[in-house]
């Protein structure tokens, strides 16, 4: 929960540089378990899922065992597409690294390995929210990976935008 609440704030406080095709404006981001509304669940997910272009997913042993996880990664593919979700790794391992008597540790829920038969993942693993940025320090790569997937652009393109927009505003400063 901690990670996934770093995540969701980096992102919607993220404003993406100046890109071909990308609105130089905040993201909107949704998060399941802390902006659902009304008095029905499948209604409300159903409802955000529709309108989300792309479902980043966390995964662990934790949420490959969750049956709301599966049911709301089925529930993106009937509108969405396989190659719009975006699986990061937090702990666990991808369940191809994993024999069949190790299935505690598969951090990949069913409805994923259904849809992309090898998920790359965009790893986290060992990150701990309490001391660390998930945008900063040792996880600057992973984020610039994940905010490259949610914008369909270059990672390389993204960074070095990014970084040129940082001078400046240091310059400024």
């Amino acid at each position: 929960k901690a990670f996934a609440k770093s995540l969701v704030a980096a992102l919607g406080n993220f404003k993406p540089p100046k890109l071909a095709g990308v609105a130089p404006k905040r993201l909107r981001v949704f998060r399941d378990e802390a902006d659902l509304v009304g008095s029905d669940y499948y209604e409300s997910i159903g409802k955000n899922l529709g309108s989300a272009r792309k479902l980043v997913l966390i995964c662990s042993p934790r949420s490959a065992q969750s049956d709301f996880v599966n049911d709301e990664i089925k529930r993106f593919l009937e509108r969405g597409e396989a190659k719009d979700i975006i699986p990061i790794l937090i702990d666990g391992k991808p369940n191809n690294e994993t024999g069949p008597e190790n299935t505690d540790d598969r951090a990949f829920p069913p409805a994923l390995c259904e849809a992309l038969e090898m998920p790359l993942t965009i790893s986290y693993v060992g990150f701990k929210a309490a001391k660390e940025k998930v945008h900063k320090g040792a996880w600057e790569s992973s984020w610039y990976s994940v905010v490259a997937s949610v914008l369909d652009v270059s990672r390389h393109e993204l960074e070095e935008r990014d970084r040129k927009r940082q001078a400046r505003r240091r310059n400024v400063i």
